[in-house]
């Protein structure tokens, strides 16, 4: 006898279990022809597989970031089957004696389902990744005979596992799942457990997510949401193993944060032996002192080391920064060498982001043109507010140095890797214009504006392009989350528009 319950059929909106298993008497039939058009009687069937990402399992408003094992490794995946029978007379048909008989043929997944419907003819079953010969017979009784028709499909099952790692910019820092007004708690991904073995690795996962600052508002994130939701054909599994902070030597050895495992390691037990569709990763930003850089600015003109100091520097200390980073640029080449040696044994494509110009407020003969920012005081003694000697801003010099000796320096070092290792899957994502959009556009910040987790589903991009700035500033970084740590980081506009960037490249690999 054929294992029914092993089809995980997902007919608790339509049956009861007892319906399911009442046998029902045969009904008068001849041989079932191989045909699914018979005497104005046509029968076909549709299917889609289930969402995996963007649920909120426990209903708190949340979309869920489950990173578990069980989550992320499935055997199989649901899905679900509509049966589509049209004809002139189906109007004199009692549907509820129309018997639909569902089979899959195959020796490692055989299903058998034969009843007539109690409630509603759909049915679910769970198959594992591949093609799968599905066939559905339908018994018709109509006047004094029954109509047997039958049709035969292969559908493919495909589950897209789209992984993000790196630093604050694939993490999502700046953008938390629920906002800190009026007092609130910051909270940042949400995680639902499957795992039965009650080693509170739910509340562990939580922690994790809070301590890295991790949000689905992220752009890889956003991107999932839109191919999960864009496609009913195929579903998305996610995952999101970023921390902020990361540098690419602690990609693989990452020992902060409160968090004992790197995210290489983290991936190799939530997702062992499975393949990654999309590997996402920003990465190389904290190797050249990003935020100390950010923290420098701030301080008078551009002394890019007296502010780690809290005073002014001397010409002597200003060499030793720039030689730092450009000794840092050296090593870049290596450690993406590194990394593209273990992304070529788990990822067919690898999507590395090159870092947004955040103060470039339009362009002049296709050349940046940089603005001046305020950054707000009135946050309390953050270390925005400490390194503050002389002056209260970034001006347009330190962007322009900022941009001529870290960022074009580190982006064309990106590029090169992701060329480099193009043959491994890897692609630049490099195409997203924050010209227009940086710090300095756009109105002053309205709460309102941000809704945490409510802005998906994803924002429309015609919304972003109505937006005029895609950075987080300083005081909006204090109300959103607590502290200034989202500060010079994509919003939530700037994350749905590096999601566009995204988008245009696995159209190319992941579309027909």
């Amino acid at each position: 006898m054929k294992k029914l319950g092993m089809i995980f059929l997902l007919v608790f909106p339509f049956f009861t279990f007892g319906q399911i298993s009442k046998v029902f008497p045969d009904l008068p039939s001849t041989e079932p022809r191989v045909v699914h058009n018979y005497e104005g009687f046509s029968v076909d069937f549709d299917w889609k597989m289930a969402d995996r990402f963007g649920i909120d399992a426990n209903r708190n408003g949340l979309i869920d970031l489950p990173n578990t094992f069980q989550y992320a490794s499935p055997d199989k995946f649901v899905v679900q089957f509509t049966p589509i029978i049209t004809g002139a007379a189906l109007s004199q048909i009692n549907r509820f004696q129309i018997r639909y008989k569902w089979t899959t043929p195959e020796e490692s997944v055989s299903y058998v389902i034969d009843r007539i419907v109690i409630k509603s003819a759909n049915v679910a079953f769970s198959l594992p990744q591949g093609d799968h010969k599905i066939i559905l017979e339908v018994s018709i009784p109509y006047k004094e005979t029954t109509f047997n028709l039958k049709v035969e499909k292969t559908i493919t099952v495909k589950d897209y596992l789209i992984v993000a790692i790196g630093d604050s910019f694939s993490s999502g820092e700046g953008n938390p799942e629920i906002p800190k007004y009026n007092g609130g708690k910051v909270v940042w991904g949400d995680n639902v457990s499957s795992d039965p073995s009650g080693n509170n690795r739910a509340l562990q996962i939580i922690q994790d997510h809070q301590s890295a600052r991790r949000s689905t508002l992220c752009w890889s994130a956003q991107a999932a949401l839109e191919i999960e939701r864009s496609d009913p054909k195929t579903s998305v599994t996610y995952v999101n193993a970023a921390i902020s902070g990361a540098t690419l030597a602690e990609i693989a050895g990452y020992n902060s944060l409160n968090i004992d495992k790197n995210q290489i390691l983290q991936l190799f037990q939530i997702i062992p032996g499975r393949k990654i569709d999309a590997l996402t990763i920003s990465i190389g930003g904290n190797d050249l002192f990003f935020a100390d850089a950010i923290k420098s600015l701030v301080a008078n003109d551009v002394d890019l080391l007296g502010a780690l100091n809290y005073k002014p520097v001397s010409s002597q200390e200003q060499i030793i920064f720039d030689n730092n980073v450009k000794d840092a640029l050296k090593r870049l080449p290596a450690r993406f060498d590194t990394l593209a040696s273990v992304f070529s044994k788990i990822a067919e494509k690898v999507y590395i982001l090159e870092y947004p110009n955040l103060g470039c407020i339009d362009k002049d003969n296709n050349e940046p043109r940089f603005c001046e920012v305020a950054l707000d005081q009135s946050a309390g003694t953050s270390f925005f507010k400490k390194i503050f000697i002389k002056g209260e801003k970034i001006d347009q010099e330190e962007f322009k140095y900022s941009y001529n000796n870290i960022l074009q320096p580190l982006n064309q070092k990106i590029r090169d890797a992701a060329k480099k290792h193009e043959k491994h899957g890897w692609i630049c994502i490099d195409d997203v214009e924050y010209c227009g959009h940086g710090i300095c556009n756009g109105n002053r910040f309205n709460p309102s504006d941000y809704q945490g987790s409510k802005e998906s589903p994803p924002v429309s991009l015609n919304t972003i392009l109505g937006k005029g700035r895609w950075v987080r500033r300083y005081k909006e970084s204090n109300k959103i989350q607590g502290n200034e740590k989202g500060t010079m980081h994509p919003n939530h506009y700037g994350h749905r528009a590096i999601a566009e960037g995204f988008l245009r490249k696995w159209s190319a690999f992941h579309r027909k």
